[in-house]
């Protein structure tokens, strides 16, 4: 299996089947990066939601456009360029955001229950162009760009996902985790499974 990939390009993304996302669900990854902000995961549809690497903190942000976005923040910090756990737990109308396995940050009580029906896409590391970053409504500090950096084993239910059946929507991502902190300047690019290349 292929349990680890690689973000690297500007608008670099992968997409997931999101069927088996069910009402209670829990979505766990490994993240490593040394940027303070990017697109973790996002889930579209009519109630979207996402999980992002804001200013160095794991933000979480749920939209159930009826009522404000809301949002929490991590109190860890996961920019230091090692590998940190992030996890999401969706359950009984509230979601909660869990890092490094430390204390739960909760959305609260929420009006319903996240929907997330078998044609939700879920996006890990940016989100498509096309989807004109989405639903998720526009606020200040929005929009972030991609995730730079690397992430590994993602659970979804306990189900390790294997990127090896990658669907062909897949943009930017490399397999394994060669850093690419090596370029001073423009971008880097992975070659093969352990070179990189800079632009």
């Amino acid at each position: 299996k292929l349990i680890t990939v690689n973000f690297v390009g500007k608008d670099s993304y992968v997409e997931l089947a999101s069927a088996k996302v069910r009402p209670q669900a829990n979505i766990s990854l490994q993240v490593a990066t040394d940027k303070d902000n990017g697109i973790l995961l996002y889930k579209g549809d009519n109630d979207p939601l996402a999980l992002e690497l804001y200013q160095g903190h794991v933000r979480l942000i749920y939209d159930s456009l009826s009522s404000p976005p809301t949002t929490v923040y991590s109190v860890e910090t996961v920019n230091d360029g090692q590998f940190h756990s992030v996890e999401l737990v969706m359950l009984n109308q509230t979601l909660n955001l869990v890092v490094d396995k430390g204390a739960p940050k909760s959305l609260g009580k929420l009006q319903k229950q996240p929907a997330v029906g078998i044609n939700s896409p879920l996006y890990l590391g940016g989100i498509p162009t096309s989807t004109g970053l989405s639903a998720l409504r526009q606020g200040t500090d929005r929009p972030l760009g991609g995730f730079h950096g690397c992430i590994h084993e993602v659970r979804i239910n306990n189900e390790l996902q294997d990127f090896k059946a990658l669907p062909p929507q897949s943009l930017g991502v490399s397999p394994g985790c060669k850093s690419c902190t090596v370029c001073k300047h423009g971008l880097c690019r992975s070659v093969e499974k352990d070179s990189v290349v800079c632009e």
